[in-house]
């Protein structure tokens, strides 16, 4: 009968099997061997197919080979001969029998002789899982070592060549004859970044070869000898076709692969185990910290450039590009807004006054991004000055050039230049003559200006057929001519604000824009200003644009409503104490600066909304500290007074502030009511250096109205 032996699991590679089968036969040699030659047993050893007989009996037929023992296996040999096979397995496959055979006599002792045989297989199994334990400690020793080598080396070395170097050189000393590659993946390309013991080999695709098969599978791979080697892979890498035993291990963070150490050697003097394998995975996750440390380097210095080109842009934005609407204007009042991008553009405007009734408005954009773009910006916006300058001395002051005459002038002077820069520059150039009601327009390729006709309740788009400045030096500008009247307003914009897109992709658009302007057209430049910043957030859902956003509007009034009568100003700490402070300045400004005086009830009405506004600076916008500013202005025109207090804190949303209940039920809210029911108009606004301004509206010759007329953010 034949009996099969559990299962014991060895190391299959051929090498580690003969060693495996030598030990086996050594052990069955010294001990089983002639114990089954005094009991009468054959006792054999078979690999292949092939028995060495460690205890033959000449009365066993089997000779040679395990075929031919399967008539004495099956009971059919003259003299009732009795055998029993112990396949030792590997992975479910056998990799090699013990025999035991015997006579009818020696049947008695055939089963205790095959435990012993179990004993000495599993002994030896036991002695090989003790060497591989050892082999383990002393991978994990090398890794260690390793680990405190390249670490020690951290301390002085500061460049990551020089770290990837050592990590290289460190795997070629595991052996002598070793030669190693470290490839970084990027773009689909294999780039070798370090090399003992081997030329530096080209850029390859990390899809081919064995190095590309280990990222794809994620995996390590051990091949040893060079016939497995052969059939292991269809196109082998150059490097390794003279190769002996390979093993690539991939370089990985949690983030994704970078790359894979490749290691091989040429002679046969040993192969890849574990403690090889073991380093190999140590090396290769130190090499992934270095070049993910690196990486990380490169990204935060590159973000602290950005950071800085934006800091340097914002600044040449505010000191060169941005300029400040006049307020001394008779019959106009103008508003501004730039909510700048994350990155740097080319927004720019500017305001020149040549008399209380006359001024001009340039508003441009450059194409292109970042510093060149802010700075070439602010070049054309002193181009424009100098063209004004230049054709102001040819005629003597005698009279303003004309609006096409310094555009053409600007162009001739610039296009040359920005044609070399592969750049343009499109403008909108307007005067206003508030005199003669008339207003004189070049549209070099910019957006639409938009023109509320108060009297019709109407917009209407004004647009030119220029070109952008730097398309052509020989562009010859022309100007629209058209009239406005009293109510009328301009808005000028950047393409940023119409481009805006929503979570779908849709832009806001100019027709969503004028359509705003024509239901909003009656409200102060910085009413209507705060609604156009406040719908654009609204349709986007952020706050931050793709591009600078950027608008002016210019409302068009009675000369007498627009020059203010008196201007005072106040600045006080955050210190609830300073409250005192805010009210005797309110109280001058409407017993001492208004004609005619306001009355008691009205003056004490706006003591008390303006110590309202001002205690809720205090208290929230800065949270209670003492020592931040807030700005406090007055302005008293013939028909209203209008003050504004500025502070640079929290930002507030009236929209969240909810209406107060007079039943005692809730205690928040008061404080926002009496300010609304106070003044004729309240307005919120937080411009991009973040400061917030509460801008606050009493018309003299109106009874008081609600609070419908703020706007809310």
């Amino acid at each position: 009968m034949s009996v099969r032996s559990p299962e014991i699991a060895i190391p299959t590679e051929p090498a580690v099997r003969t060693e495996f089968n030598h030990y086996v036969i050594e052990e069955l040699a010294q001990v089983a061997a002639p114990l089954a030659a005094h009991l009468g047993l054959a006792l054999g050893h078979s690999v292949g197919g092939q028995i060495l007989w460690l205890a033959p009996d000449e009365h066993c037929p089997c000779v040679h080979s395990l075929e031919e023992t399967i008539p004495c296996f099956n009971g059919g040999a003259p003299d009732g001969r009795q055998s029993e096979i112990i396949d030792v397995l590997a992975e479910g496959k056998p990799v090699g029998k013990i025999i035991l055979c015997g006579s009818t006599h020696a049947a008695s002792v055939l089963l205790p002789m095959r435990r012993l045989v179990e004993l000495i297989i599993h002994q030896v199994d036991l002695q090989k899982d003790q060497e591989a334990l050892l082999q383990e400690l002393s991978a994990s020793w090398d890794s260690l070592a390793a680990v405190y080598e390249i670490s020690s080396d951290l301390r002085w070395l500061e460049s990551p060549q020089e770290l990837l170097d050592r990590i290289v050189s460190r795997a070629t000393a595991m052996r002598q004859g070793l030669r190693a590659i470290l490839w970084l993946e990027q773009g689909g390309q294999l780039e070798p970044v370090a090399v003992k013991n081997v030329a530096p080999p080209a850029p390859r695709s990390a899809h081919v070869g064995l190095v590309g098969k280990a990222l794809k599978e994620q995996r390590e791979i051990v091949i040893n000898g060079r016939s497995r080697l052969a059939v292991a892979i269809e196109e082998l890498e150059p490097e390794l076709r003279t190769a002996a035993n390979v093993a690539i291990t991939p370089v990985a963070t949690r983030q994704g692969l970078l790359g894979a150490l490749e290691v091989w050697q040429e002679n046969d003097h040993g192969v890849f185990d574990s403690r090889i394998t073991r380093l190999m995975e140590t090396l290769a996750l130190q090499a992934a910290m270095v070049i993910e440390n690196d990486r990380l380097h490169r990204a935060l210095i590159e973000s602290e450039r950005l950071r800085q080109q934006v800091e340097i842009g914002s600044k040449i934005q505010q000191t060169l590009l941005l300029g400040q609407p006049p307020r001394d204007l008779r019959g106009a009042h103008i508003a501004a807004l730039t909510i700048p991008s994350q990155r740097i553009d080319g927004d720019f405007y500017d305001f020149i006054t040549h008399r209380q009734r006359c001024f001009d408005v340039i508003i441009g954009d450059v194409m292109g991004k970042g510093i060149p773009a802010a700075l070439l910006g602010a070049a054309t916006k002193s181009h424009f000055l100098r063209a004004m300058s230049q054709l102001i001395s040819v005629t003597g002051g005698a009279e303003l050039p004309r609006p096409d005459e310094i555009v053409t002038l600007v162009n001739a002077e610039m296009a040359e230049r920005l044609i070399r820069l592969e750049s343009f520059v499109t403008v909108c150039y307007a005067r206003f003559d508030l005199e003669r009601r008339r207003l004189d327009l070049v549209d070099c390729g910019h957006t639409k200006a938009i023109h509320f006709q108060s009297e019709k309740g109407t917009t209407v788009f004004l647009q030119g057929d220029n070109m952008p400045l730097g398309f052509s030096k020989s562009e010859q500008y022309e100007q629209l001519s058209l009239s406005f009247r009293t109510g009328d307003v301009f808005v000028f914009y950047s393409d940023g604000l119409t481009e805006a897109r929503n979570a779908s992709g849709d832009f806001f658009g100019e027709q969503r824009l004028a359509e705003l302007v024509r239901t909003r057209g009656d409200r102060p430049p910085e009413a209507l200003i705060e609604e156009i910043r406040s719908a654009t957030v609204a349709f986007s859902g952020s706050e931050t644009f793709a591009d600078d956003l950027t608008c002016v509007v210019i409302k068009i009034g009675r000369e007498a409503e627009d020059v203010p009568l008196a201007h005072t100003e106040l600045e006080i700490s955050s210190a609830l104490s300073n409250l005192g402070r805010a009210r005797a300045f309110v109280r001058e400004v409407c017993q001492d600066l208004s004609q005619p005086p306001l009355d008691e009830d009205h003056t004490h009405q706006l003591e008390l909304a303006v110590n309202e506004a001002a205690s809720n600076i205090m208290r929230h916008a800065y949270g209670g500290r003492p020592d931040q500013p807030i700005q406090i202005e007055a302005d008293v025109f013939p028909d209203r007074i209008v003050i504004r207090l500025s502070d640079w804190g929290v930002a507030f949303d009236p929209r969240q502030v909810s209406p107060p209940r007079f039943d005692g039920s809730q205690e928040g809210g008061f404080g926002w009511f009496i300010i609304t029911q106070s003044f004729d108009e309240v307005n919120y606004s937080r411009d991009e250096q973040g400061k917030n301004c509460i801008c606050l509206t009493k018309y003299l010759n109106t009874e008081k109205g609600g609070s419908d007329h703020g706007t809310e953010r």
